[in-house]
């Protein structure tokens, strides 16, 4: 329910799908997940929704099925059957969340302020690079590394 929450709270600020779908819906499973473990971590354990999200990601990982960004970037929308596009986008928007928040903030910001040519993969290249200084590109990768170190430690993401 967090998860749909937070899609109307960007509605009613911005309007209709304002941001791309894989930031979309990224960005609610993270903001859902954050609320959850921190101010509601009694209902936390009951998220069967974002345990699938961490297992999905955790196999498309460990077999190296995930979608490159520009597949992300070009995804017009994301349907309940698009689970590992859910799962990779969580993981990515928290990891850029979690590495930098005001770089994620100001990425954020300069597409929203795009709309609605925000959804377009040249526009969300160019603010991803005007936000965090480099290509989502090089950031990926340092995501995949990041990832990597993770597993040998058996600390991929989980709900």
């Amino acid at each position: 329910m967090l998860h749909e929450f937070t899609h109307l709270f960007f509605y009613r600020l911005f309007g209709a799908a304002p941001l791309p779908a894989w930031i979309n819906e990224g960005l609610a499973e993270h903001v859902a997940a954050t609320v959850r473990r921190e101010q509601l971590p009694e209902l936390a354990r009951f998220d069967a929704g974002l345990r699938c999200h961490a297992e999905e990601f955790r196999d498309r990982f460990r077999y190296e099925v995930l979608l490159s960004p520009d597949d992300l970037m070009r995804k017009e929308a994301v349907t309940p059957q698009d689970v590992g596009v859910y799962a990779q986008s969580w993981a990515f928007v928290a990891y850029l969340v979690r590495d930098d928040p005001a770089k994620a903030n100001a990425f954020l910001r300069l597409l929203l302020a795009e709309t609605p040519i925000a959804k377009s993969p040249a526009a969300q290249t160019a603010a991803f690079r005007q936000a965090f200084g480099r290509d989502i590109e090089s950031q990926w990768r340092e995501f995949l590394a990041w990832m990597r170190v993770r597993a040998e430690k058996n600390e991929l993401p989980s709900a």
